[in-house]
């Protein structure tokens, strides 16, 4: 087992499930979320509709426990006059009365936005004709340039059938402009805390605190592109990994850097890095992945990466790791003056400081 669906941190006797009752303080959000589940919060039963609308109910969602969280979200939908969704797809309804297919069928989620209040969306998803899901987030500002074409190649290419002709894409367009969702929801980019430190995420588990434990959080990015993942179970994992590490200092040392990464944020506290030196087939790398296992794995060496890339591109993975676990190994691979660089990358908490197109400062990858 690379991972346990909930490894809770530190190993105590805590249920594979925990009960909804809001977070008392932000530092308990992480250990919530290795207790629970993919999509850690009970969106269902807390997610918030506006003011005036009709509540969102158990009724209302889908009740496949596969299907991502936001998948499973059923908020109250009203379309814009003449369109209407039906199991043919979004259809317009002509001034002759005609009903006109704009596109094939799809699910209307939930409006979100980023911490910062920019890149508003819609979450939809739809199933290509392999039955395989995808959800997209359909980005407002796509939807003001016309017939939005950027959106309508990206929506093809994952299997959505669409009408052709500019009637067709100029009104597809101006529907999902102007439809009206009565949820709200977070999305995310990157792992770690999010404002102020009442929402953690990660590609496999979102957690929050506070005022935030009711709002649905998604987290944007392609899963492929990490190793966070879920698999087995707490006790299998506690059996079967965890106790291997018993009166191995070492191995106890690894396993309790892995949930250390998540407390850095709350208690203040500065990141770090620690080098384990010796001989090959001493156990190394076995370290690697016995503490990569809190968090996901699937590659080579489990959850962890290698030395072999440059200081720029190990800064795009540090940030894939934020507030987490970072495991690299084989340091031999690396070229010396790309250790040097790398090693203010991995202690100083932060990137380079780099330029846009227009002159101005990009924001620091964290």
């Amino acid at each position: 087992s690379k991972k346990s669906k909930a490894p809770a941190g530190p190993l105590d006797a805590a249920p594979a499930q925990a009960s909804s009752t809001p977070l008392p303080e932000r530092t308990k959000a992480i250990e919530e979320a290795w207790r629970r589940s993919a999509g850690a919060v009970e969106i269902l039963d807390n997610a918030r509709p506006l003011p005036g609308s009709a509540p969102l109910s158990r009724a209302a969602a889908v009740e496949d426990a596969d299907l991502p969280p936001v998948a499973r979200l059923r908020p109250v939908v009203e379309w814009p006059y003449g369109y209407a969704m039906t199991d043919q797809g979004l259809v317009y309804e002509t001034k002759e009365g005609h009903p006109a297919i704009l596109s094939g069928p799809f699910d209307v989620h939930a409006m979100v936005r980023a911490e910062d209040g920019t890149g508003w969306a819609l979450a939809i998803s739809f199933r290509d004709l392999d039955d395989r899901l995808h959800i997209v987030m359909v980005s407002r500002a796509d939807l003001a340039s016309g017939d939005a074409p950027d959106l309508r190649r990206e929506l093809g290419s994952k299997g959505l059938w669409l009408g052709s002709g500019r009637t067709y894409r100029e009104r597809f367009a101006a529907g999902l402009a102007g439809v009206v969702v009565n949820t709200r929801a977070l999305l995310v980019g990157k792992a770690g805390w999010h404002v102020n430190g009442t929402v953690y995420a990660a590609p496999s588990f979102t957690a929050a605190a506070g005022d935030r434990i009711g709002e649905p959080i998604i987290f944007r990015g392609d899963p492929g592109s990490s190793l966070f993942r879920e698999a087995g179970d707490l006790d299998t994992w506690r059996d079967q990994v965890a106790t291997l590490a018993i009166g191995q200092t070492r191995l106890l040392f690894a396993r309790s850097i892995a949930f250390a990464g998540p407390l850095l944020e709350p208690l203040g506290q500065e990141p770090g890095c620690f080098n384990l030196v010796g001989a090959s087939s001493t156990g190394k790398t076995s370290a690697l992945r016995l503490a990569g296992s809190v968090w996901g794995g699937g590659g080579p060496i489990g959850f962890a990466s290698t030395w072999r890339t440059t200081s720029n591109a190990l800064e795009g993975v540090c940030a894939q790791h934020n507030d987490s676990f970072l495991g690299l190994d084989e340091l031999g691979m690396c070229p010396p003056h790309e250790v040097d660089a790398a090693a203010y990358s991995l202690t100083g908490g932060s990137g380079k400081s780099r330029l846009k197109s227009d002159g101005e400062l990009r924001a620091r990858q964290r």
